[in-house]
């Protein structure tokens, strides 16, 4: 891709712009060369030195949808004023992708330009210059009370850390939204889940918001200096936790202790857990683990204990078994035990294991019970679901592919003796 760029004043053309301010670029260099020999014909028509080149395009060309994307996911922070109608209503709206600096919060980065933003380079500035510089008709008692409002959101936080399970539960029901983060009265337990983390093993770092909040929070396992996923204003924190010795990895949460609370017998009290969503049980904690069997994923405060499949040994979630009859009693099997090894009873319509499938003369599969229940052909000496009348005897009974087959005969045999 190319582009047209005036050497006297070192930008590029601006009538080649398409209707999102996008300078257009040419495929080819020999569109671009055509392009280009014509604005220096103009120039040197009108007596003009202005000197136009072709430059080659590097970079991102599609920079725009980055820093969207950014402004969107929660990558960039968006200061207060960007949420203003001075701003939102500007021209500079979607052009600037204006955000806090993650290098310096208490100034303001944007991209200026096409060519900042194909090499993702952005400048820094204090929010006084940058509304001096590009909104120089704001009223002063407007402007002033916009950079005190940006001063008060990001000024220095120091990092805290909260251990008790009172203080835990404060930074939850205090800070960033999140499914923990709901008084108690909407779990299904009479305390807060988060509670359980108050253990030796386990901490939440946060700091705190202007109005005494929580701005921003993560667990913590100190032992490792490890932090999980960020909730909140993630630069402020991420660099407080930086500072600490703290880096981002789940891994090192694998072997941490919870407190262990039994909610019925099949059932425990776990909160949502982000770096290890798996956990086992040792004697009276729950410890994280990746090849744990109890899931940490539910957002109720409440996990469903597994219970062992009675065929492959496996655990499964009670809701995932289904009860079975083998070995002369009821077990609990899990889906693909049942779909592997089991069949399904076309008389009693239970499932049963492959060792109890015996057929019937029409061909149907029956478990044992309903086949010691059933008929047996006269004929075939085998059990039947077609209970035909034995003509020959009453209390016998016959099949529906045998039924045909003796009819016959005794009709043959009348014959017979009609002839002879």
């Amino acid at each position: 891709m190319f582009r047209i760029k005036c050497m006297e004043n070192r930008t590029f053309v601006d009538y080649l712009r398409d209707f999102d301010e996008n300078i257009i670029e040419k495929e080819t260099s020999d569109l671009a060369k055509h392009h280009a020999d014509a604005l220096n014909r103009v120039a040197k028509r009108d007596g003009s030195n202005c000197r136009y080149v072709i430059q080659k395009m590097t970079g991102d060309p599609n920079w725009r949808e980055r820093e969207q994307q950014r402004c969107s996911d929660g990558t960039y922070t968006i200061p207060y004023f960007a949420m203003s109608t001075a701003y939102y209503g500007s021209e500079y709206n979607g052009l600037h992708y204006l955000h806090i600096s993650q290098d310096d919060p208490m100034r303001v980065a944007y991209t200026p330009n096409d060519e900042y933003g194909r090499h993702d380079r952005q400048v820094r500035v204090r929010l006084e210059r940058y509304l001096d510089r590009f909104f120089p008709d704001l009223p002063t008692v407007l402007r002033n009370e916009e950079i005190a409002e940006h001063k008060k959101r990001n000024e220095y936080r120091p990092l805290h850390f909260a251990q008790t399970a009172d203080e835990i539960e404060w930074v939850y029901l205090n800070g960033p939204r999140s499914c923990m983060a709901k008084p108690v009265e909407d779990f299904d337990w009479d305390f807060h889940p988060v509670r359980l983390y108050a253990t030796n093993d386990l901490a939440v770092a946060y700091t705190k918001a202007p109005d005494g909040g929580v701005s921003a929070r993560t667990l913590v396992r100190p032992y490792r200096k490890a932090h999980a996923r960020i909730y909140g204003n993630n630069p402020q924190l991420e660099k407080r936790l930086e500072e600490a010795g703290y880096y981002r990895d789940d891994n090192l949460f694998e072997g941490a202790r919870l407190h262990l609370e039994y909610h019925d017998d099949d059932k425990i009290v776990a909160p949502y857990c982000d770096p290890v969503r798996h956990a086992r049980i040792d004697e009276d904690c729950l410890t994280l683990d990746y090849e744990g069997d109890i899931c940490l994923n539910t957002e109720d405060g409440v996990v469903q204990l597994p219970v062992t499949c009675d065929s492959c040994h496996t655990p499964v979630l009670p809701s995932a078994t289904r009860p079975i009859e083998a070995n002369g009693t009821t077990e609990d099997w899990c889906e693909d035990c049942i779909v592997d090894h089991a069949f399904r009873c076309n008389v009693c319509h239970e499932h049963v294991p492959e060792a109890q499938r015996n057929e019937t003369a029409e061909g149907r599969n029956v478990c044992d019970r309903c086949a010691d229940s059933l008929p047996t052909c006269a004929e075939c000496n085998v059990p039947t679901t077609c209970e035909w009348p034995d003509p020959r005897s009453e209390d016998q009974r016959l099949c529906s592919l045998c039924e045909d087959s003796v009819h016959a005969e005794l009709e043959n045999a009348e014959t017979e003796i009609t002839h002879a």
